[in-house]
């Protein structure tokens, strides 16, 4: 939904997932494993990937439907590594901060494994829109 120019990603309460973020860094701290309903997460990028030109690497998973806390990408390849375990249709759709569709990620019905090279047109604030009835993992580097 857009409001006063700036875009707003509206959900139901049912769409609210709680997920963490992991770092990638073997020597990386812990991540809480259990945040709180609702709360947003937090996510921690790997230096070994910010040196990859990639914005850095970090992992998001979760359960349930939800849009992601935007997160900092660099203009270049980045690859989406996602899991699903569910039965029903999952999918999920790179967005850029405006709201507009980068590119779906993802689109299958039932529990899923892949991977997907994304182009980013440029450097900026994007995040994820993701649909599941089950737990998800989406590993950015």
């Amino acid at each position: 939904m857009r409001e006063n120019g700036d875009w707003r990603v509206l959900m139901r309460p049912e769409q609210i997932a709680a997920f963490t973020a992991t770092e990638d860094a073997a020597d990386a701290e812990p991540a809480p494993t259990s945040p709180s309903e609702g709360k947003a997460p937090s996510k921690e990028e790997s230096p070994a990937a910010e040196e990859e030109g990639s914005g850095g690497g970090f992992t998001l998973s979760g359960s349930g439907q939800t849009a992601t806390e935007p997160f900092e990408l660099e203009s270049g390849l980045s690859i989406f590594r996602i899991t699903h375990q569910g039965e029903r249709p999952f999918s999920v759709w790179l967005l850029a901060d405006n709201g507009r569709r980068v590119d779906l990620l993802a689109n299958e019905i039932g529990s899923f494994s892949g991977s997907k090279a994304v182009q980013i047109p440029r450097d900026g604030t994007y995040l994820l829109q993701v649909e599941a009835d089950g737990p998800w993992t989406i590993q950015v580097e």
